[in-house]
């Protein structure tokens, strides 16, 4: 038997490591997009998981693939986190776009935790009212 105090314990702790986590995921995501308003792609790239580097095995090949698949995320003003949920090893972030030409595009981001870093594993565009997260 637990008591109240304990239970309120466990739950601080739980919270407290899915905030650790959050401000984890938020730092590689937002580092990816600082990356490529750089245009550093070797940078970019190195937030990309394994099966990202195999699909696309250079960071210029990755380059243009955002470049031209994902302008907006490769142009972008702005992003903001909208909402994370964690299922296993995987997490996903929800994140709202604006581009440099001011449209405002939705993406779930894909990530799992990687020899202790949070890693990309993919990003696909999303309508808002079709996410339950």
């Amino acid at each position: 038997v637990i008591s109240s105090g304990h239970s309120l314990i466990i739950s601080e702790i739980y919270s407290s490591k899915i905030d650790v986590i959050k401000t984890q995921i938020e730092k590689v995501i937002t580092s990816q997009f600082n990356a490529f308003k750089e245009k550093n792609l070797s940078l970019a790239y190195s937030y990309a998981s394994p099966e990202i580097k195999r699909q696309y095995p250079s960071a210029e090949i990755f380059g243009k693939m955002v470049k031209n698949g994902y302008s907006d995320i490769w142009n972008s003003k702005s992003h903001t986190f909208e909402g994370l949920k964690l299922k296993g090893q995987m997490a996903f972030q929800m994140v709202t776009v604006i581009s440099s030409n001011n449209s405002i595009n939705n993406y779930l981001y894909t990530l799992y935790n990687y020899n202790g870093d949070w890693v990309i594993a993919g990003v696909m565009r999303y309508r808002s009212d079709s996410m339950g997260v």
